[in-house]
């Protein structure tokens, strides 16, 4: 009897949670509105004056029918988070995959921003909409911080190891037949004197090329592949990228960049924190003004807002958790060219250029390592730099 009886309430249970526990009204769902006025807050953004809506579609964050409707009064679905979130922080523009536009909410799924196993054309609870945004967040402080304590660490000397992958996107596609080239980089560096690297190159068709270069002051240092010979080109303020150091590093595109901790993980029996990096810049003029703190204004008679349009990426950084040094360092990065720039009085053909790929670092703060110029670097002849892109 006892059977029969907890059988028949188990039975009402069952038959009564679709009713009241699982059913949701229109009022229990998050609304575009909502869903983007929550997450502009929680970022911390200032809006400049500008309302939530003129500063997403300012920047393509919040996109609508064509006809200027963005429907915020309309329940928000998974699919759709996905979309803002890619445009948020930067991804879509980056497209690392080359993905339809219809697509791109994909780089949301990607990186874990939405929970997993849902129905992405569900709508959204305003608890659940509540939770993926603070969860974006939750941990944005901590990773910024540990940043800031890695850009203020002393590092005298290092090494560096890169593989990394040069794509680019041309106007013109019949002016070069390949769209990639590999790269490797082995350098050691020592803040006192200077800079001592290799750079292979691997490009289709033309085949391997290595250079070896020398930064020291503000010149720097080639020797030619093809003759063994050495020169040099001078970069007026390039020594003073030295006290770059001394910058608050983390603070110059503090408003462009959103911080994320991923986990901890180890590498090469050392814990590491893994930290997301993603940084959007849309006025360019900012990485003039970084040039200009570090005294280098006219680096190379370039000017950044005049050549591109924006910059996106990713940069996933691995710091040891006992010394704040960096140990590893994933990125890619995109940069797409302006219209109408020209190279000794000839267009630039490129649309965008994108890296990718793996920094090491290793034996920070070696004494062993010890840039030198050397002897037959120092009668190399004088190479004049070409006019950089005007527009």
């Amino acid at each position: 009897m006892k059977k029969i009886f907890l059988l028949a309430l188990l039975s009402v249970f069952l038959i009564s949670i679709p009713v009241s526990g699982l059913a949701q009204t229109a009022d229990n769902y998050m609304t575009r509105g909502e869903f983007v006025e929550q997450l502009i807050q929680q970022a911390g953004i200032d809006l400049g004056g500008k309302t939530v809506q003129q500063y997403l579609v300012e920047r393509g964050i919040l996109l609508g029918d064509g006809k200027g409707n963005y429907n915020l009064n309309q329940p928000i679905t998974y699919r759709q988070i996905g979309f803002i979130l890619s445009r948020f922080y930067g991804l879509s523009k980056m497209d690392a995959h080359q993905l339809k536009e219809n697509e791109k909410y994909i780089y949301a799924l990607e990186e874990g921003f939405l929970p997993r196993y849902v129905t992405l054309d569900n709508k959204v609870t305003s608890s659940e909409g509540k939770k993926i945004i603070e969860l974006l967040f939750s941990k944005s402080k901590e990773a910024y911080e540990i940043l800031k304590k890695v850009s203020s660490s002393e590092m005298n000397t290092m090494r560096l190891n890169a593989d990394l992958k040069i794509g680019m996107d041309f106007k013109d596609k019949n002016i070069i037949s390949f769209d990639s080239m590999n790269m490797t980089v082995s350098a050691e560096m020592d803040t006192n004197t200077g800079v001592y690297e290799k750079i292979g190159i691997d490009i289709p068709l033309i085949g391997y090329k290595e250079i070896e270069e020398y930064i020291i002051g503000d010149r720097i240092y080639m020797k030619s592949p093809e003759d063994n010979q050495w020169v040099y080109t001078t970069v007026q303020g390039l020594s003073t990228l030295k006290g770059a150091e001394n910058m608050k590093m983390p603070d110059v595109l503090s408003e462009d960049t959103l911080y994320r901790m991923v986990s901890n993980s180890v590498i090469d029996g050392k814990e590491v924190y893994v930290i997301n990096t993603y940084i959007k810049i849309t006025d360019m003029k900012k990485l003039d003004e970084v040039m200009n703190m570090l005294g280098m204004n006219d680096f190379m008679g370039m000017n950044y807002s005049n050549m591109f349009e924006g910059m996106y990426g990713k940069y996933t950084y691995y710091v040891d958790t006992k010394t704040n040094n960096i140990v590893r360092v994933d990125i890619a990065s995109k940069i797409y060219f302006k219209d109408g720039i020209l190279e000794n009085g000839q267009p630039v053909p490129l649309k965008w250029e994108m890296i990718s790929g793996s920094m090491n670092y290793s034996n920070i703060n070696d004494p062993d390592i010890k840039v030198v110029l050397p002897d037959e670097a120092k009668n190399a002849q004088e190479l004049t730099m070409p006019d950089m892109p005007q527009k």
